[in-house]
C-alpha cells in the first residue's frame, strides 16, 4: 500500500495538469468595506438556491436529496473608512417542509485596516474559510451555515490568515446539554507570488469541543482535532485552458476527550488533488483519498472512517480508499446572478462500488445604496 500511495504521490506532481480541489468561490459571502463608501446607508440580499441529490447505497455515507434555499435581507452602515455593521435576518426553506427549517437573526461589526480585519457576530463563515472538504463539508453549508462569534483574518504579501471562534451552543447553569464550540485555522505561506502563478504551503486546523462546568450532562469532556498540511500550485494560462491548479495534503485527526468520543483515537490521510478551468465555464477536477482511522467533526461524510449515516451510525471502515472526479459548469447570468451545476462520481477503491452526486446551486447578491449620512451623534 505504501508503495503504490507514494507512486500516485510522485505521478500527480508530475501530471499537475489533469485533476483539482474543490472551487466553491460562487457560495462566498464577505463584508465588503470600501473607503469611498463611508458613512453610507446600503441594503442587500443574500440568496442561494441549493440542489443537491446523493446516490449513495454505501455504509459510512448515505443518499439523500438536499433541496430548498436561504435567503438573508440585511442593512448596512459602513461608518467612515474602517468599520461596517450589518443586521439582518436569515431564513432557510427545504423544498417540501411547509415550515422554515431557520430562521436566525445576523449581526455583525467588521473592522478593516488596511491587511488586518476583525469581525464580531456573524461571521464570513462555511465556504469562505477554504477548507479542504475532508476538514469541512461542503454540505454543512447548506444544512448549517451560519458562524457567531469571534473572526480575525490577516492578509500580508507572503501569508495569509483566518482565524475564527465558532460558539455553537450555549449553556447556562444547571443545562441539560453541554457547551458546543469550534476553533479553526485556515492559514497559507507563500513560497512564490506572481502575478499569473503562485505555490504555497496551506495549513488548517479544526478544534471541535463539547464539555462546560455548569450543566448537569453525565458525558464527559470531548476535544476533537482535524489537521491538514499541503502543499499547493495554480497557474494561470492563456488559451482555452485558463488555469490549472494542484493541492495536495497530509490529513490527521486525533481524539482528546476524557473518554473516546470517536471509533478511531488517532488517524491519517493522503488527499491528492488537481484539476484546470476553462474559458467557457467547465471545471474538471479530480481527487484521490487514503484514509486510516481519520474521523472528521465537520467534515465530509465520504472520507470518515465512521459511519454518520442514521441507518448505520457507529459503523467504521478503518481503511477508506477513493478516487473522486469533480465536473463543474459555472455561469454568470447577470452582475450578482450567477449558477453553478456539479456532476461527481467516485469510485470505492476497498469495496469495488461506484457511485454519484450531482447539484445545482444559484447565487443571488444585489446590494443597493439608500443614502449618505452626513454625521452620527454618539454619547
Amino acid at each position: 500500500m505504501r508503495v503504490k500511495v507514494a507512486v500516485i504521490l510522485i505521478g500527480s506532481f508530475w501530471s499537475l495538469s489533469l485533476f483539482g480541489q474543490l472551487n466553491n468561490d460562487l457560495m462566498k459571502q464577505s463584508y465588503v468595506i470600501q473607503p469611498q463608501d463611508s458613512n453610507t446607508l446600503w441594503v442587500g440580499l443574500r440568496v442561494l438556491g441549493f440542489n443537491k441529490n446523493n446516490e449513495y447505497f454505501n455504509d459510512i455515507a448515505g443518499g439523500y436529496t438536499l433541496f430548498g434555499y436561504q435567503i438573508n435581507p440585511y442593512v448596512a452602515y459602513r461608518a467612515g473608512k474602517h468599520v461596517r455593521l450589518d443586521l439582518g435576518i436569515y431564513l432557510q426553506q427545504d423544498f417540501g417542509n411547509d415550515e422554515y427549517t431557520t430562521i436566525l437573526p445576523t449581526f455583525s461589526i467588521k473592522y478593516n485596516d488596511g491587511s488586518h480585519h476583525i469581525i464580531f457576530g456573524t461571521l464570513e463563515h462555511s465556504y469562505n474559510h477554504d477548507l479542504i472538504e475532508p476538514l469541512y463539508d461542503f454540505e454543512k453549508g447548506l444544512i448549517d451555515r451560519l458562524e457567531y462569534g469571534l473572526q480575525a483574518i490577516f492578509d500580508k504579501e507572503y501569508w495569509n490568515l483566518d482565524t475564527w471562534l465558532s460558539w455553537e451552543k450555549m449553556i447556562y447553569p444547571g443545562d441539560p446539554n453541554q457547551e458546543e464550540l469550534t476553533f479553526g485555522i485556515s492559514s497559507n505561506f507563500f513560497l512564490k507570488k506572481k502575478e499569473r502563478s503562485q505555490l504555497k504551503i496551506p495549513l488548517q486546523l479544526l478544534v471541535y469541543h463539547k464539555g462546560g462546568q455548569i450543566d448537569i450532562n453525565p458525558n464527559s469532556l470531548q476535544t476533537i482535532v482535524n489537521v491538514a498540511l499541503g502543499i499547493s500550485q495554480e497557474k494561470q494560462l492563456s488559451g482555452r485552458v485558463n488555469s490549472w491548479s494542484m493541492q495536495h495534503y497530509f490529513v490527521g485527526s486525533r481524539d482528546f476527550s476524557n473518554e473516546s468520543a470517536i471509533a478511531f483515537e488517532s488517524g491519517n490521510a493522503l488527499y491528492l488533488n488537481a484539476g484546470f478551468t476553462l474559458r467557457s465555464g467547465f471545471e474538471f477536477q479530480g481527487a484521490y483519498w487514503y484514509g486510516n482511522g481519520y474521523v472528521p467533526t465537520q467534515g465530509g461524510k465520504l472520507y470518515s472512517s465512521e459511519s454518520r449515516f442514521v441507518k448505520t451510525l457507529g459503523q467504521t471502515e478503518q481503511n477508506r480508499e477513493l478516487f473522486i472526479l469533480r465536473c463543474f459548469y459555472n455561469k454568470k447570468i447577470a452582475n450578482g446572478l450567477e449558477v453553478s451545476t456539479r456532476f461527481e462520481p467516485y469510485y470505492d477503491i476497498v469495496n469495488g462500488v461506484f457511485e454519484f452526486s450531482h447539484g445545482m446551486y444559484l447565487t443571488f447578491t444585489p446590494e443597493f445604496f439608500i443614502t449618505r449620512i452626513k454625521s452620527v451623534r454618539t454619547r
